[in-house]
């Protein structure tokens, strides 16, 4: 579960949610971007932040924090569509996939996208998106 994996020494750089509305259910792509606390830029501006930014994405040290769900316009997450929960960093790689109600129940896959969608939610305003 994505609750027990260390997040400490991380800051998060962008918080995105991105939402297709489709009539009766939403196809929804939340994002939160880290990278290691010896890696921010936050103390920089103007054009060093976007060098930094650069070179951070091209030396592939950005860390994802990623769920992606079709949510009824009841606001439950449709556990019959495919869910997706993916975090790529490179010490802890972790992956959870559900494509139907049965595997779902066993995966603990609502609480990892519960978990992100916190941390969305807690996320400064200056750092999150949301699009639709």
């Amino acid at each position: 579960m994505l609750k027990e994996l260390d997040f400490s020494n991380l800051e998060i750089i962008s918080a995105v949610k991105n939402i297709s509305d489709m009539g009766d259910e939403k196809a929804v792509l939340v994002t939160i971007t880290f990278v290691k606390e010896k890696d921010s830029y936050s103390h920089l501006t103007g054009i060093e932040e976007l060098i930094h930014k650069t070179n951070l994405e091209n030396d592939g040290k950005l860390i994802k924090l990623q769920a992606s769900y079709t949510q009824k316009t009841s606001n439950f997450i449709d556990l019959n569509n495919v869910v997706k929960v993916v975090y790529n960093h490179p010490e802890h790689t972790y992956r959870n996939t559900t494509r139907n109600e049965n595997v779902a129940n066993d995966s603990n896959i609502i609480e990892d996208v519960e978990f992100i969608n916190t941390i969305f939610d807690r996320c400064s305003k200056d750092l999150k998106k949301v699009y639709m």
